[in-house]
């Protein structure tokens, strides 16, 4: 399956079938690299698509190392600059890495179980402590779910599906939707991207009197580049939302006060954002390999091969 069609699809756990696994390596300066790339770094073999980073910017978790039965791959983490890697997970599962809790302590993970055959894939949301100790499933396999963002609190979870978004306890149990669809012919994708406390300013009075809220994209037409998402925020009690607009977009990923957000298409683009004025600037090209530091600051991304680049994001707050 080529990248294009696993896109396509929207199987973001299909990135587990692209990368054979190397040794993690320490920090390499970029000799004669452009004014924004300032170092570089391999860590072993990174999934394509995110790598998450903890809220205070130290660590980082990817899936990679060597495929298992039916494409397993492992969790890691490792520490800023790639040192210090550590595996987390052990078992035959695929596995889409997703944030850390707002503490620190814990991962959210997309775990796929794959049919012998390859035609069958169920899926579950999973929380991990940092550490590797203390696995708990939190939704029930055979949920086809996209990535997951945690509430301000750490008490809920918000994820995303072929048909809405839906809630969830961060002990487990039972799911709530929050907006969909149950005709299984209509498709209505969304991806969470954050949650937040309370809206921007930015939005002034026309989120006025909000208190929680998130933002999400939902995607529809196709064009060249990939599917076109509109970005929405929507208010937790009311469940009103605010249209803020559309770019081509892959999986898109926040800072943690979502003054920045980044991500790429099917061409391999690389952009940065405000979200709240939705422009966009393409800073880099990428492999689909891409994590965002809290502070918006910086993005880790990958390029064709092992190596793995920061790029200081550049200021967006006056465009």
């Amino acid at each position: 399956m080529t990248w294009r069609k696993a896109c396509a699809a929207g199987a973001l756990f299909a990135c587990a079938l692209f990368l054979v696994g190397r040794p993690a390596q320490a920090l390499v300066p970029l000799a004669g690299s452009d004014a924004t790339d300032i170092s570089a770094t391999r860590l072993g073999a990174p999934e394509r698509f995110m790598l998450y980073p903890s809220p205070d910017g130290r660590r980082w978790v990817y899936a990679g190392g060597p495929r298992g039965k039916l494409g397993a791959r492992q969790l890691f983490v490792c520490d800023r600059y790639g040192e210090n890697v550590t595996q987390i997970t052990h078992d035959e599962t695929l596995k889409v890495p997703g944030p850390w809790s707002p503490d620190g302590r814990r991962i959210l993970y997309i775990e796929a179980q794959v049919s012998e055959s390859g035609r069958s894939i169920r899926q579950r949301l999973v929380c991990i402590n940092a550490d590797g100790s203390g696995k708990r499933v939190l939704s029930p396999r055979g949920v086809f779910l996209y990535l997951p963002v945690w509430s301000p609190d750490g008490r809920r979870i918000i994820f995303g599906s072929p048909r809405g978004l839906g809630m969830i306890s961060a002990e487990g149990g039972q799911t709530t939707r929050l907006f969909g669809t149950d005709d299984p012919h209509r498709s209505q994708r969304c991806f969470p991207v954050a949650w937040l406390s309370a809206p921007p300013a930015a939005l002034g009075s026309k989120a006025a009197g909000w208190g929680e809220c998130v933002l999400y994209v939902t995607y529809t037409e196709k064009t060249e580049l990939g599917r076109r998402g509109q970005f929405y925020l929507l208010n937790l009690d009311t469940l009103e939302r605010i249209f803020l607009g559309q770019a081509v977009c892959l999986v898109p990923q926040a800072s943690a006060d979502c003054s920045v957000i980044a991500y790429f298409d099917w061409a391999g683009n690389l952009y940065v954002a405000n979200p709240w004025r939705l422009n966009p600037r393409r800073v880099a090209r990428c492999n689909g390999i891409m994590g965002l530091a809290p502070d918006g600051k910086l993005l880790l991304y990958g390029r064709y091969g092992p190596e793995l680049r920061f790029l200081r994001v550049p200021d967006l707050g006056g465009e």
